[in-house]
């Protein structure tokens, strides 16, 4: 393996990101957690996408979308949402009950593990 340098934050997860060619972080900072953009070739230079960061430590996986939209899962708060080009934040699903990982097909689909829900896997859009 290549040690490509140090973050500035403690990162939690990591996916590529298909619309950059970078990687895509969920960081965490004593409660405070952000979803990043990092560049393989300067990790020590997270570009932070929330414009406002999330004041919860249980965000538990992404998945980019080809759109440019990011989904997130927060594992307590039973939530999905989705992180917008400019930096906003829906929430897309609630009632889950404890959503652990989340995908996105090539037709934009996008689905949801729940750990609590007997592992159930559900279909949240189109």
């Amino acid at each position: 393996y290549t040690l490509l340098g140090r973050t500035p934050h403690l990162i939690k997860r990591l996916a590529p990101d298909p619309v950059t060619g970078k990687l895509l972080g969920i960081t965490v900072e004593t409660k405070r957690q952000q979803i990043c953009r990092i560049d393989p070739d300067h990790p020590d230079a997270m570009e932070e996408l929330l414009a406002d960061p999330l004041q919860t430590n249980t965000l538990a996986a992404l998945a980019p979308a080809r759109s440019g939209e990011i989904y997130v899962t927060d594992f307590y708060g039973g939530r999905l949402l989705c992180v917008g080009p400019d930096g906003s934040l829906t929430t897309m699903v609630a009632g889950l009950k404890n959503p652990n990982a989340v995908g996105v097909d090539g037709a934009g689909t996008v689905y949801v593990a729940d750990f609590a829900d007997q592992a159930v896997i559900r279909r949240v859009m189109p």
